[in-house]
């Protein structure tokens, strides 16, 4: 008979080796604690003054890369945590904390550096009758500076990434998501990580009346920045209306048709490029009073089309998405004056769409490339498309467009 084997006892992970200082990370740290004094306008060796085991001690208190989690009570997909987890990853590898110090990325600064400036603010009474007493003070007050001032503080562009991700992924028809941001202890342990709770808001709809049918429209909003509530979006009404003195806020409303159009349109780019370009826009508020249209830039504040719109009571609802070579915008009025041609022609080459202006080789009609650059349209010629096929394989097309206008000429001419 086969004898039995014993089980091998698994032994479970010493939590000692979690606050264990090796040589590795002892060396990094002192490196990354010299670019943070840097990083307050201190001389780094300053660093040297603490003992060797006033620097272990430092060391037992540790700060790990940012935790994503789904705040109590609120509604995330789990893939959208996991996408912001992965974006929060691949930032901190990449960019610095500040330009005068190059060298010293959000990846060590939210684990070597916290963990350094944390110390000196919870040891500084404790240091006050030592020889690096004036030090860790010195270090805790300039730091204090950075964390009352959010302009001057060391986080304000990570936190301006986290909440331009939230725009990304929100969607106006459905749920808009933000954020809050707090440090933690994990477990209970002397290990601590700044976390990250993802928040979501349902998309207040409401229901117009236009051209007497009822349609629905939803309340444009960026999620939460740091807060407990969404930041709603409005425009002045002394800005739609300038001789009117009437001091009140338009919340602004956007049909499922605006986003529709834009997808049409801005058929090389992302969603989250029309997002973006949508909430951009209402921020700007540059409105055509004229025409009731508020003009629509990406985040190049390249302009891209308009948003026609209406007043009712207290709100401003956009109703669709126009091309800058529709017949009714500024551009398109002048670009239809130069090259003859009706609406339904432009929608016949594509030129509604933004696709068509990356697409077509322009040197070979002299003609619409002229009518371009005098209405103001050329521009769109040199925005790139997000998306993932690659342009360079795409041949530019001009042959129907150079028949279409010799057709066009020919009939100027009978």
């Amino acid at each position: 008979m086969a004898k039995n084997k014993k089980k091998k006892k698994t032994t479970q992970p010493s939590p000692k080796k979690d606050y264990e200082v090796t040589k590795t990370y002892f060396d990094k740290f002192s490196e990354v604690a010299r670019k943070t004094l840097r990083l307050l306008d201190l001389d780094p060796a300053l660093y040297d003054k603490f003992t060797k085991k006033q620097k272990i001690n430092m060391m037992l208190l540790k700060y790990v890369p940012p935790h994503v989690y789904a705040e109590k009570g609120h509604s995330i997909p789990s893939v959208y945590l996991k996408v912001i987890q992965q974006e929060i990853y691949n930032y901190s590898k990449c960019i610095c904390v500040d330009t005068k110090v190059p060298d010293l990325l959000y990846c060590d600064y939210f684990t070597y550096s916290m963990t350094f400036l944390t110390n000196m603010r919870v040891k500084e009474e404790f240091y006050a009758n030592t020889e690096v007493g004036p030090v860790c003070s010195e270090i805790v007050k300039r730091y204090s500076v950075t964390m009352d001032n959010f302009e001057k503080s060391f986080l304000t562009k990570f936190y301006q990434y986290l909440h331009l991700i939230n725009i990304f992924i929100s969607k106006i028809n459905f749920r808009y998501y933000g954020f809050k941001f707090k440090y933690k202890s994990l477990n209970d342990s002397l290990r601590y990580a700044g976390h990250v709770f993802v928040t979501s808001t349902q998309a207040p709809r409401i229901n117009f009346s236009y051209k007497q049918t009822t349609r629905p429209a939803y309340q444009l909003a960026i999620g939460q920045f740091l807060n407990d509530i969404p930041n709603w979006l409005y425009i002045p009404y002394e800005t739609v209306y300038h001789d009117n003195e009437k001091s009140t806020n338009l919340s602004v409303y956007a049909q499922n048709h605006v986003m529709i159009r834009m997808k049409e349109r801005l058929d090389n780019q992302p969603y989250y490029y029309q997002s973006f370009a949508l909430i951009n826009s209402v921020l700007n508020k540059e409105i055509i009073t004229k025409n009731n249209l508020l003009a629509c830039r990406d985040q190049e504040d390249q302009l891209i089309g308009y948003f026609p719109f209406i007043v009712q009571e207290d709100k401003l609802i956009l109703l669709t998405f126009l091309p800058l070579s529709s017949p009714n915008v500024p551009e398109g009025k002048i670009l239809h004056q130069e090259i003859n041609f009706e609406k339904h022609d432009l929608c016949f080459l594509n030129m509604d769409k933004l696709s068509f202006y990356r697409q077509t080789d322009f040197e070979a009609i002299p003609q619409l490339k002229m009518a371009l650059i005098k209405s103001g349209i050329w521009h769109l010629t040199e925005i790139v498309p997000q998306l993932s096929y690659k342009e360079e394989n795409k041949e530019k097309s001009v042959g129907i467009i150079t028949k279409f206008f010799q057709h066009k000429n020919e009939m100027k001419e009978i």
